[in-house]
């Protein structure tokens, strides 16, 4: 519309009445504000620019004009009389809350101080702005000459609408919360030109392609019928590390997939998480020998390390003497002392005797050790090879493991056996090598500089605080911090834990607290974190780069669990996003299962991982 006449004469056209409504219109070539009321045969407009707008304007206001669809024009109400039972109908006006707040902004702001940060004032407060609106936009002359507006995204009042509350239905296909994030100020000009710009010079990246993985000699997959079966109960407390290591690997077995690739992977993954764990607690707790270790009731640890030590004395047994023959030798275990009590020495007896092989070394390092494998390994290539080289201390262990070797046509994996304090193993490749990957498989649990995880979240309720980011959109990052440690405490807690806004935390509790860190950039306390690089990930607005990619899609989240870095026996738990409304996605309930790490795209992890040793991977010349 060129004019306020023209828009009146559009909106007219064609009109079939299932829309009356008021409409504030401004001429800025004229300066004249107009509301135009329209119904279905009957129309209104009312001009501030006419000889007798002062008469003629509601509540008559020369230069003032509100409203909120209240239909303010006796000819337009009579359109209603007309009605279906042919009851009366009463055609007096009702004057509205909005109505009476509306004239006493007027009669506080309207002598020439009715400006944008009145404009802010009058729509964040109630009844302006009514429970079911959506948001707030506000203009003035000078921003409007360039297309400008600011516009409050979610509720001007700061009350966040979430499903199952107020307005929206928790039932409905995808029902989000409508948050809020504040004012922004936007210029269609301006954006036009950027888009412009940027579309100009984008190139789509090329995607990464992940280098085909030759197993080689590597064949994880296991035979099912080859599974032992029955229980074989612990002589005593000792021998606990038997029994759950062996009903842990038992149902790894059963659960492997079928193909060698995949199966690889879920091995790998799962020794991963384990090997995690265990490095969480023996730090936190104290680790002990298996052999040594009894029932206790004021730790987490008494379980879960020689358990986990068991697994892997069984995966080293199978590596070392193959599937035949650690199924022959468990079979035999099994067929022998089925649900009656077994001790060490009667496990070495039975399984050696029946490979013929003395496995009593092996399982003492398992056994009798506190402490856990720590190669230190080198590698440089000799034409086509690459020499990898072990060093180990003064109690050097015996195992076997993976390693992946990269080139530039693809990846293929090796199977080596480590043991002594020194030890070299030439490993044949085609092509360029370009990277090489000490213990690729998890076979064996190493000492590791990051030990965290999702789990070690709770095992100290009492200790835990919520950060939330109040650098911008203060209130929804204060919503969606609520609204997760009520999800941890449905899932886990039961108690709700402190939260803070970021910039309100002591230096106390930075180093006494297993932190939960919420949000982006906007997080004051994770950007700190970021800039002195003490968390693996780089950030900025919208966007997080972990692992070498990139992630900056507003639907992209990741979480990933650390050690606390004011305090390595407490931790710190990340989940970023790169919205709000993603935040909400990743955090609405408490997502349960992770590890060291893994990354959303929407409502789904997309990929998951734990933390691993840095060391093993060895970049080439």
């Amino acid at each position: 519309a060129t004019s306020i006449e023209t828009f009146a004469s559009i909106f007219k056209e064609k009109n079939n009445g299932l829309y009356t409504n008021e409409w504030i219109l401004a001429d800025m070539k004229t300066n004249e504000g107009a509301d135009y009321l329209i119904g279905t045969k009957v129309e209104k407009l009312w001009r501030t620019g006419h000889a007798s707008a002062a008469a003629d304007t509601p509540a008559g206001h020369k230069d003032f004009i509100w409203a909120n669809n209240n239909n303010r024009d006796l000819e337009i109400r009579k359109e209603t009389a007309q009605n279906g039972e042919g009851w009366p109908v009463d055609l007096a006006y009702n004057t509205w809350d909005r109505d009476i707040a509306f004239q006493q902004f007027f009669t506080e702001f309207g002598k020439g101080r009715m400006d944008v940060h009145a404009g802010i004032h009058a729509m964040a407060t109630s009844p302006i702005n009514r429970p079911h609106a959506c948001d707030g936009k506000i203009t003035t002359g000078e921003m409007a000459d360039q297309l400008m507006f600011h516009a409050h995204h979610g509720k001007t009042t700061l009350r966040e609408k979430m499903p199952g509350g107020r307005y929206i239905d928790a039932t409905l296909p995808n029902a989000i919360p409508q948050l809020t994030f504040g004012y922004a100020t936007f210029s269609p000009i301006h954006v036009t030109r950027e888009l412009q710009a940027a579309k100009a010079k984008f190139q789509a990246p090329k995607a990464p392609v992940a280098p085909r993985l030759d197993l080689g000699e590597v064949k994880p997959a296991f035979d099912k019928a080859k599974l032992w079966k029955q229980t074989v109960f612990p002589a005593g407390e000792t021998d606990f590390w038997l029994n759950s290591g062996n009903a842990a690997y038992s149902a790894l077995l059963r659960r492997l997939p079928d193909a060698q690739d995949r199966a690889f992977t879920t091995l790998r993954d799962a020794f991963a998480d384990m090997t995690q764990r265990y490095l969480v607690l023996a730090r936190r707790e104290g680790s002990e020998a298996p052999g040594k270790t009894t029932v206790k009731y004021d730790r987490y640890g008494a379980y879960v390390l020689p358990r986990t030590k068991g697994v892997f004395l069984l995966h080293q047994l199978r590596l070392l003497l193959g599937n035949d023959r650690f199924a022959k030798g468990m079979a035999a275990v099994h067929t022998t002392y089925a649900l009656k009590p077994m001790t060490r020495t009667q496990f070495e007896h039975t399984f050696s005797a029946s490979v013929n092989q003395d496995i009593a070394p092996l399982v003492a390092q398992w056994v009798d050790r506190s402490d856990l494998p720590d190669p230190k390994v080198t590698a440089e290539v000799k034409g086509q090879e690459v020499v990898l080289t072990v060093r180990q201390g003064d109690k050097p262990w015996r195992f076997a493991t993976t390693v992946e070797v990269r080139t530039d046509k693809g990846a293929k994996l090796h199977r080596i056996e480590v043991g002594g304090a020194l030890g070299e193993h030439k490993l044949p490749f085609e092509g360029k090598a370009t990277r090489v990957i000490f213990n690729a498989g998890q076979d064996v649990p190493t000492e590791q500089p990051m030990a965290a995880t999702q789990a070690s979240l709770s095992d100290d309720f009492s200790k835990l605080l919520v950060v939330w980011g109040s650098g911008t959109s203060v209130e929804a990052g204060r919503t969606l911090a609520m609204t997760f440690r009520e999800a941890m405490a449905d899932a886990s807690t039961e108690v709700l834990p402190p939260m803070k806004a970021d910039g309100e935390v002591t230096s106390e509790e930075l180093s006494q607290r297993d932190l939960v860190l919420m949000g982006g950039a906007e997080n004051a306390l994770l950007a700190r974190l970021v800039a002195e690089k003490k968390v693996p990930l780089e950030l900025g607005k919208g966007w997080f780069k972990f692992q070498g990619t990139t992630y900056g899609r507003g639907d992209e989240g990741m979480f990933l669990a650390l050690p606390n870095p004011w305090n390595p026996k407490r931790f710190l738990h990340l989940y970023i996003a790169n919205s709000r409304l993603q935040l909400w996605q990743m955090t609405k309930a408490y997502p349960r299962g992770l590890s060291g790490w893994a990354t959303w795209l929407g409502t789904a992890i997309n990929a998951r991982g734990s933390h691993v040793q840095p060391a093993f991977d060895l970049k080439m010349d």
